[in-house]
C-alpha cells in the first residue's frame, strides 16, 4: 500500500510542484487549498503525512493542526513556514514534537528536504 500524503497550501503552483515530485517518488498525494478543505479530506482518508503551510494566521493554522491530530492521532505533520513568518525553526518545532510534527521548513525550501523528512518518517515507522 502506498503511503498517503496531504498537501495543505493556498499556492496552487506550490501544490502542483509538490504533487509532481512526491508522486514521482511513489507516494499517493492529495491536496487542499484551505484549512477547511484539509479537515474535510482528513475526515475521509487516513493520511500518513500532512505537509501543512503555517503562515501569519497562526490561530487558524494551529486550530487546523489540532483538528487534524484529533481526527487522525497517528498522522505526522511537516510544517511549511511562509517567507513572511520570522520564527526560528527549533522553538516552533519544540512546541509540538510529542504531537507528531516531523519537521519545520521555511519557504522557499528544497523539495529534497521535504522528501528526506517524509522518507525518514516512513523508514522510522
Amino acid at each position: 500500500m502506498k503511503e498517503s500524503i496531504l498537501i495543505v497550501d493556498d499556492d496552487e503552483n506550490m501544490r502542483d510542484t509538490m504533487v509532481d515530485i512526491l508522486e514521482s517518488k511513489g507516494f499517493e498525494v492529495s491536496c487542499a487549498a484551505s484549512s477547511n478543505e484539509a479537515i474535510e479530506k482528513v475526515k475521509k482518508v487516513k493520511y500518513s503525512v500532512v505537509l501543512m503551510e503555517y503562515d501569519n494566521n497562526v490561530i487558524e493554522y494551529y486550530q487546523t493542526y489540532l483538528t487534524i491530530k484529533l481526527l487522525n492521532p497517528d498522522v505526522r505533520i511537516l510544517l511549511l513556514l511562509s517567507t513572511v513568518r520570522e520564527v526560528a525553526d527549533e522553538p516552533l518545532k519544540s512546541l509540538y514534537p510529542e504531537n507528531g510534527v516531523i519537521g519545520v521548513l521555511k519557504k522557499p525550501f528544497d523539495m529534497g528536504e521535504v522528501v528526506a523528512y517524509i522518507e525518514e518518517f516512513i523508514v522510522g515507522k
